[in-house]
């Protein structure tokens, strides 16, 4: 902290304009922190599937086209591929594992 109450951030690389360091209050430093952290139980990275980088065909660089987010969508491209569209129901008999207890150990035992 510098002597006029300001946080000094060091850029990694300098900015197009020069800049290469950012002075701000301690509380505009963690409102911007803040916004960085995800919300509870988000996984920070949303994706699925396989990511490929070279086309198979031309062996270009390939590129993201679109994210598929609303759930509507992802079951209409799953059917139009044959993919199931509903989870399967469970298995006859199938159930979580259930955690024991700790057994206490027998008497006189160590």
């Amino acid at each position: 902290m510098r002597p006029d109450g300001l946080v000094r951030i060091t850029l990694k690389k300098a900015y197009a304009d020069g800049t290469i360091a950012v002075d701000m209050d301690p509380l505009s430093l963690l409102c911007r922190l803040a916004t960085s952290v995800p919300p509870p139980r988000r996984h920070t990275i949303r994706y699925s599937g396989v990511l490929v980088l070279a086309c198979p065909k031309c062996h270009g660089r390939m590129r993201l086209l679109a994210m598929v987010e609303d759930p509507a969508n992802v079951a209409r491209y799953l059917a139009a591929v044959g993919e199931a569209t509903e989870v399967p129901p469970p298995l006859p008999g199938a159930r979580p594992p259930v955690l024991e207890e700790p057994r206490a150990p027998p008497a006189g035992a160590r």
